[in-house]
């Protein structure tokens, strides 16, 4: 848990935030719960003395569940229920169960990893604003397919992966990501690291129908309409010394 509150003469804001995560793994099954939170409320006195106030609220409870079936073959589902300010989403619930098909055994997935993933169910969403599909509420049926490589060599590691989604009902509200990362290493305890992200998106049934103020904008409050996004990044790290320590002090 965390929380923080400032204040000036003409401004405050105030925040709290939680998660909590459980897991456990066996040969069998995989088991994992997440849950995490905020509430944040900022208010701000303008110009003409009026105050504006930007309160946003973020949460999510997930729940994966994987058998093994055999070495190349797995079965689970998961749940989640999320709420997005940014995405006008008062209330959103997917039920997706999925299979899983590893080319290469599981006992080998700390050395390499070629994965696909099927997933297909329901998602319900209750939004917060009508949307541009004149929408309050809705169901829709959805799936999501998901191919990643990972290898791990004496150079470095490197992966790749792609995923495409879309609502059943309406095959053109898609979304297609691809994405790809190296660390590289150059001698012994420096490492090169780069990845980058490209997202081509196709499925924003959550905008607004009344569309955004200005001041939603300039504070980034709800997500513009878009059709592509990507992100990268390249730095590097160093790390010398023993990692380690067979000495216990916990004095201080």
């Amino acid at each position: 848990m965390n929380g923080n509150y400032s204040g000036e003469s003409r401004q405050s804001s105030f925040r709290i935030g939680g998660s909590l995560s459980a897991s456990r793994t066996t040969l069998a099954w995989k088991l994992r719960t997440r849950v995490n939170g905020s509430f944040s409320r900022r208010t701000v006195e303008l110009s003409d003395g009026e105050d504006f106030v930007d309160e946003r609220t973020n949460w999510s409870a997930n729940q994966l569940a994987v058998y093994a079936l055999a070495d190349h073959w797995s079965v689970g589902f998961e749940v989640q229920a999320t709420a997005s300010t940014r995405f006008n989403q008062d209330l959103g619930v997917d039920f997706l169960p999925a299979v899983e098909f590893s080319l290469f055994p599981y006992a080998e997935a700390t050395r390499r990893s070629l994965t696909a993933i099927y997933e297909v169910g329901v998602k319900h969403f209750e939004w917060e604003e009508k949307t541009i599909f004149d929408k309050t509420s809705e169901t829709r049926p959805a799936q999501a397919l998901r191919v990643g490589f990972s290898q791990r060599q004496t150079w470095g590691t490197a992966g790749v992966g792609v995923s495409y989604t879309s609502f059943l009902d309406d095959l053109a509200q898609n979304r297609m990501s691809a994405s790809a990362g190296v660390s590289f290493r150059v001698f012994r305890g420096f490492r090169l690291n780069a990845s980058a992200r490209a997202v081509r998106i196709r499925d924003q049934i959550f905008l607004p129908a009344g569309g955004l103020t200005d001041e939603e904008i300039l504070i980034s409050r709800l997500a513009l309409a878009s059709s592509f996004d990507f992100d990268a990044s390249l730095g590097f790290s160093y790390q010398f010394g023993s990692i380690f320590n067979n000495i216990v002090n916990n004095r201080f």
